[in-house]
């Protein structure tokens, strides 16, 4: 069974959400993380019509945000 990783960016997730959600105020953490929820599970639905699983949330193996400033120097 495919198993699937959802990786969050949370400084782009805040500055792009009052576009994809304007009904989602950016400064309300519970707000924020009903929205979150339910991307993730529309995400996992979306899979499911492949994998066709009884509950599209055991396709998910992790959710993981990550919140931290571009790096901006040389390799």
């Amino acid at each position: 069974m495919t198993r699937a990783e959802v990786l969050i960016d949370g400084g782009y997730l805040l500055k792009r959400l009052s576009a994809a959600r304007p009904d989602v105020d950016a400064a309300d953490a519970e707000a924020v993380a009903v929205a979150v929820s339910q991307l993730v599970r529309s995400h996992l639905n979306q899979l499911n019509k492949v994998h066709r699983v009884l509950d599209a949330c055991s396709l998910l193996y992790w959710t993981f945000r990550r919140d931290a400033r571009p790096y901006r120097g040389k390799t």
